[in-house]
């Protein structure tokens, strides 16, 4: 319940696993090994490593916005399958 009485509604939990896909194919399709992609975005391969294969957590807003721009793609491209169902 929210503050003011009224219960809150809840969606779909994210799809983190169907993020995590489009983020490997389009990296494959670019040729690019992980350590490439840590390069380029800037990201340490050990947080691509948590991020992209789900061992530590979901990732922030920076960290995709980071893997979308060296994938060159809209960060909005890859966030919308987290309602792939």
């Amino acid at each position: 319940m929210a503050k003011n009485g009224r219960s809150v509604a809840s969606g779909p939990e994210p799809n983190y696993a169907a993020v995590r896909l489009a983020a490997h194919v389009r990296r494959r399709e670019l040729g690019l090994t992980i350590r490439q992609l840590a390069a380029l975005s800037g990201v340490p391969k050990s947080t691509l490593d948590g991020v992209l294969y789900g061992y530590d957590s979901e990732g922030t807003t920076r960290t995709w916005f980071a893997i979308a721009a060296a994938l060159g793609m809209p960060v909005g491209d890859l966030l919308n399958h987290l309602h792939d169902k």
